[in-house]
C-alpha cells in the first residue's frame, strides 16, 4: 500500500516529465516501425556478428551501440525498441544529474529539449541521443573519478566525440587527469585489442572510419538539406537572449558548454558531408542557454515552447513508410551467388550476405569472379546505375522498373558472409586505377597522405 501511494505520488509530481517522456518514446517507436534507418540497422548487424548471428560487418563503426544489440540479441526483434527505450532513459537520467549539479529545473530543461531536431534525429542513424547522453554525464562528471570513463563509453560511441576531450582541461585537481586517462585507457584499450587481434592494427576502426568520412569523402553540400536547421525550432532565438544575460556574469561552466558547441559546429566544418545531424549536439548549448532566456523572459519561452509542441506534433504525420520489399523481391531472381548491390544493407538485414557495389573500374572484376550485381534504381549510389552506356557491357539478368541484376550465368563465387574494411576496397580501388602498389599506413591516412 505504501508503495503504490509513493508510485502515485511520484506519477503526480512527474506527469510533465512523463509525458514527454511518452511522447518522443511513441515518436522513436514508430519511426522504427516504419522507416529503415540505414545506420541503426548496420549497427544492429555489428553486433549480431560479434556473435555469429549476422552476415555482415563494418569495421569503421564504433562498438558501444553494437554491443548493446549483442546483449539483447535474445529478445529478437524487440532489441530496437528495448534498446531505443533505455538510451531514453539514460538521457533523462543525465539531463536530470546535470540539473542537479548546477541547480537547474529540470521540467524545464526537458522541455526546451523536446525540438524537432532531437525527436527527428535522436534515433535516425542510431547514435545521436546516445552520444548526446554521454557527453552531458561526461560535462557533469569533469570534477570527479568518472570522467575518463564516461569520456571512453563516449568516444566508443562516435569517434568525433574525441575533441570532447579537451574539456578535461577545465579540471584543477591533478589526481583527476590520472582518473581521466586511466579510465579512458581501461574502456578504449579492450576494444584496440580487438582490433588488433583480428586485423593486425590497433586502430583499424578509427582509421576506416576517418578515412570514408574525412580524407576520401568529397564535399557535400545541399542547400536543401538545410531546411532541417529550423529543427532546432525556437532555441535560437532563446539562445542568443540567454548568452546576452549570462555573460554578464559568466561562469566556468557557461564556458564548458560554449565551448561544447564549438568542438560541434569545427566537427560539421571539418567532415566534407554536410549532413544535419551532425550538428546534433548542437542541442546542448542550444538549451543551456536558452534557460537563461526563460528565467528572464517566461511568456516568450512559453511561445516558444508551444511553436515546438506543433511542429512536433506535425512531424508524426511525416514519417515516411519505408518497406523492404523490393529487396526480398530482387532475392527471388538471383541464385545462390554472391552478391554486390547498393542495397547490401537492406539485403544483409534480410539474411543475405552482400557486400557494397564496387568501384566502377571494378565492376568487370567482380562479374568474372562469379558475383550478381543489384542495382536499385531507388538508391543514389552509385552514378553508374545510370549509365546505360556502361551497363550494357554486362549480361543483364533481370531487370524491372525498381531494379536491375546483371551477372555471368556460367560463373559462381559463394559469400557467406563479408567484412568491410574500408580502407582494403580503396586500396584496391586506387591500385586498379594506377597500377602501382598503394601503402594505407597510419600516418598516411591521418595525414591525408593518400
Amino acid at each position: 500500500m505504501n508503495l503504490l501511494l509513493k508510485s502515485k505520488n511520484f506519477i503526480k509530481e512527474n506527469r510533465l516529465i512523463i509525458i514527454i517522456f511518452l511522447i518522443e518514446l511513441s515518436y522513436f517507436f514508430i519511426q522504427h516501425y516504419k522507416f529503415f534507418s540505414w545506420d541503426l540497422n548496420v549497427y544492429r548487424l555489428n553486433g549480431r556478428y560479434f556473435i555469429g548471428e549476422s552476415t555482415y560487418f563494418e569495421w569503421l563503426r564504433p562498438p558501444l551501440l553494437p554491443l548493446l544489440f549483442t546483449i539483447f540479441s535474445f529478445l529478437g526483434n524487440l532489441d530496437y525498441y528495448i534498446i531505443i527505450f533505455l538510451i531514453l532513459l539514460l538521457f533523462y537520467y543525465s539531463v536530470y544529474l546535470f540539473c542537479k549539479k548546477f541547480n537547474f529545473n529540470y521540467k524545464i530543461m526537458i522541455l526546451l529539449y523536446l525540438t524537432p531536431m532531437f525527436i527527428g534525429y535522436g534515433f535516425f542513424a542510431g547514435t545521436e541521443i546516445l552520444s548526446l547522453s554521454l557527453i552531458i554525464l561526461f560535462i557533469t562528471s569533469l570534477d570527479t573519478k568518472y570522467s575518463g570513463l564516461l569520456f571512453g563509453l563516449m568516444f566508443l560511441t562516435r569517434y568525433t566525440t574525441l575533441l570532447f576531450g579537451i574539456l578535461i582541461l577545465f579540471n584543477k585537481r591533478l589526481k583527476n587527469y590520472v582518473y581521466f586517462i586511466f579510465g579512458s585507457i581501461l574502456i578504449v584499450l579492450p576494444w584496440l585489442v580487438y582490433n588488433y587481434l583480428i586485423t593486425g592494427n590497433l586502430l583499424t576502426s578509427i582509421l576506416d572510419s576517418y578515412l570514408l568520412s574525412v580524407v576520401v569523402r568529397t564535399n557535400i553540400f545541399r542547400i536543401n538539406d538545410f531546411y532541417h536547421i529550423i529543427l532546432f525550432g525556437s532555441l535560437f532565438i532563446l539562445f542568443f537572449i540567454g548568452v546576452f544575460y549570462r555573460i554578464k556574469k559568466i561562469k566556468k561552466i557557461d564556458i564548458i558548454i560554449l565551448l561544447a558547441g564549438l568542438i560541434t559546429l569545427y566537427s560539421f566544418i571539418m567532415i566534407p558531408s554536410k549532413e544535419p545531424r551532425y550538428l546534433f549536439h548542437l542541442i546542448l548549448p542550444l538549451t543551456y542557454f536558452s534557460y537563461f532566456a526563460y528565467q528572464k523572459h517566461k511568456k516568450l519561452f512559453i511561445f516558444a515552447i508551444l511553436i515546438n509542441l506543433i511542429a512536433v506534433g506535425a512531424m508524426f504525420f511525416s514519417i515516411h513508410d519505408y518497406k523492404l520489399t523490393q529487396f526480398e523481391d530482387a532475392l527471388k531472381h538471383v541464385d545462390e551467388c554472391g552478391i554486390s548491390s547498393n542495397g547490401w544493407v537492406m539485403l544483409n538485414s534480410l539474411g543475405r550476405a552482400s557486400e557494397p557495389t564496387p568501384y566502377m573500374d571494378l565492376v568487370e572484376d567482380r562479374l568474372d569472379k562469379g558475383y550478381r550485381l543489384i542495382l536499385f534504381n531507388s538508391l543514389f549510389e552509385p552514378e553508374y546505375k545510370d549509365d546505360k552506356f556502361f551497363l550494357n557491357k554486362f549480361n543483364l539478368i533481370y531487370k524491372n522498373d525498381k531494379y536491375s541484376i546483371y551477372g555471368d550465368k556460367d560463373k559462381c563465387v559463394k559469400l557467406d558472409k563479408y567484412e568491410m574494411i574500408y580502407m582494403e576496397r580503396y586500396k584496391e580501388h586506387i591500385q586498379k586505377i594506377t597500377g602501382e602498389e598503394v601503402k594505407l599506413t597510419t600516418f598516411n591516412i591521418l595525414f591525408k597522405k593518400v
